[in-house]
């Protein structure tokens, strides 16, 4: 039987605050809904095509996911997660044309459809079998409230700094994410 050490605790933390950032990333244009539609010159329509363009990488990512994780470990595959979602959002926050900016969220797609399975190959590595489920559960509760709490935080960070500022922010965050992810996530 597994006993879970200081370090498992570590290696969960880390991985549930990627889940955490990652929902943060997932929300960006509804916050952002005027000043994307003023930046880009677009229709509702439009914008919504842009919001979608993280569910066309993560979507179908769902698939891979699991097999990759299984091949090379949380520690190599969250840190390139957090750098797609970090890159993505520089890309997102930097855009002058709206294609770059589709490319930045379909990075970020990519990147966060590893955040909930890497948080539960984690949980299922790290830990015995009897603590799966709680800590699936609270890994993903905190994670979701990253969605929650995301809208107060960022529509303030948006209104005192710009939409752009606020993107780019971000992704320093998720490249600042990532060098932690490498450095302290262990096999």
């Amino acid at each position: 039987m597994k006993k879970s050490s200081p370090l498992a605790w570590w290696t969960w933390s880390l991985a549930v605050l990627f889940l955490f950032y990652e929902f943060f990333v997932r929300v960006f244009p509804s916050i952002m809904v005027k000043d994307l539609m003023a930046a880009f010159s677009v229709t509702a329509g439009t914008l919504g095509t842009l919001s979608a363009f993280f569910f066309y990488a993560y979507a179908p990512m769902q698939i891979p996911v699991g097999l990759l994780m299984d091949r090379f470990g949380a520690r190599r595959l969250l840190t390139f997660a957090a750098l797609f979602c970090g890159i993505g959002s520089f890309l997102f926050g930097t855009a002058l044309h709206l294609a770059a900016a589709e490319f930045g969220r379909f990075l970020m797609g990519i990147g966060s459809a590893f955040a909930f399975v890497g948080m539960v190959y984690v949980c299922s590595h790290w830990f015995p079998p009897k603590k799966l489920a709680l800590l699936v559960g609270i890994g993903n509760s905190v994670g979701m409230l990253g969605a929650v709490g995301a809208e107060g935080p960022l529509s303030f960070a948006v209104e005192s700094f710009g939409w752009r500022w606020t993107v780019n922010a971000f992704g320093f965050i998720g490249i600042v994410l990532a060098l932690i992810l490498f450095l302290f996530i262990r096999k």
